[in-house]
């Protein structure tokens, strides 16, 4: 306000009286042009509540008519109060356009009470369109909800973002510090009942959870295992994922895959592998994935719900390595493959692959942050 050049009005609502001043620039400084005070009626403000909006309107009306010296049309006032909340939070990049219809969403997080009987107001602190900044989109369901996440760089945050394009942050409260990994939360999948499971980090190492529709969480943590990194989650509420007894460390090198359902927990080993990564699950219980073998090299895998495993290779990578890392209800799989020039190919709609002999499974876990 002190950079004006032009004269501005100040109005304070206090609790017995509205009060205005005018100041205009003199120089380097201001000076006072009009001041004035209108009383209240008793009661129209209460511990800083208005109770009678209209006793206050037609006090502040009164006030200006009767003091002619007001000048300037341009007024700055001040909100208090436990009805006053101010909120610093971070989205995922996009528009402002598609900003100003996510922030309503948003805000409910924030504002105990109905989003429709407060007046809300935005500004932008810092567009996020630095090199560091990144949204991944990690699954979509059936009706059209996607989830990720989304980080500065520094840190990262989970999100659902619905049909209409509304944004929801998602940050499990016990994420603090980073991990090998990365630092933050991240969300890797969901299901058609809007529960995703993802992953946070905190005292070093990572953990998965799974949060429910009403925004519960649920540590996802087989017995004995020092980190755990969820993968995907059916409408069964079954999940996948990779875990470890060691610490964070294995799950960058050898991680066991496991399947939970019903609360018990079902190591995934395809026969004979030296690895093996679970990376999706279908309604039916078919699970889909990639595994490694003694040579080195990446294949793709199904499991079916009785236990029996197939392998999937890419014909056009001439036994160099097929990852899979996802599948759908119709048992449809998208991965990845290295071709015989080793140059990294995708199949399908396959989002990562690796220029290596032994596919880098690596690629298959996204890193936290």
């Amino acid at each position: 306000m002190f950079r004006r050049t032009k004269a501005i009005v100040g109005l304070d609502i206090g609790s017995s009286a509205v009060k205005a001043v005018e100041l205009k620039p003199a120089g380097k400084t201001y000076r006072v042009a009009a001041f004035a005070s209108e009383p209240l009626p008793t009661d129209s403000i209460v511990d800083g509540a208005i109770i009678d909006s209209t006793a206050v309107a037609d006090a502040i009306k009164r006030l200006f008519d009767s003091n002619k010296a007001f000048k300037s049309k341009d007024v700055c006032a001040s909100l208090s109060g436990n009805a006053v909340i101010v909120k610093k939070i971070t989205l995922p990049v996009m528009t402002e356009t598609e900003l100003g219809e996510s922030i309503y969403w948003e805000a409910e997080q924030y504002i105990p009470f109905d989003i429709q009987d407060v007046n809300l107001d935005y500004q932008i602190l810092d567009p996020g369109t630095g090199p560091e900044s990144r949204t991944v989109a990690a699954g979509i369901n059936n009706r059209g909800q996607i989830a990720g996440w989304s980080d500065d760089g520094v840190t990262s945050f989970g999100y659902i973002r619905d049909r209409r394009g509304n944004f929801t942050r998602i940050e499990h409260p016990d994420a603090s510090g980073t991990s090998p990994l990365g630092s933050g939360t991240n969300i890797t999948g969901i299901n058609d009942r809007g529960e995703v499971v993802g992953n946070y980090a905190a005292d070093g190492t990572v953990y998965g959870f799974l949060r429910d529709r009403r925004g519960k969480f649920t540590t996802i943590r087989p017995p004995g295992a020092a980190a755990t990194y969820l993968t995907g989650i059916n409408d069964r509420g079954e999940i996948v994922g990779q875990s470890s007894e060691v610490g964070v460390e294995e799950l960058l090198v050898a991680p066991p895959a496991f399947l939970l359902s019903k609360g018990v927990y079902e190591e995934i080993t395809f026969p004979g592998a030296s690895l093996t990564f679970a990376n999706g699950i279908t309604n039916g219980g078919e699970i889909a994935g990639s595994y490694v073998d003694d040579a080195g090299t990446t294949h793709g895998f199904l499991r079916s719900k009785r236990g029996d495993y197939t392998s999937i290779e890419n014909p056009d990578a001439e036994g160099l390595g097929t990852a899979i890392y996802a599948i759908n209800e119709r048992g449809d799989t998208t991965g990845a493959y290295v071709s015989p020039v080793r140059e990294a190919q995708a199949t399908s709609q396959g989002p990562r692959a690796s220029d290596a002999q032994a596919m880098d499974l690596l690629s298959a876990l996204a890193p936290i942050g």
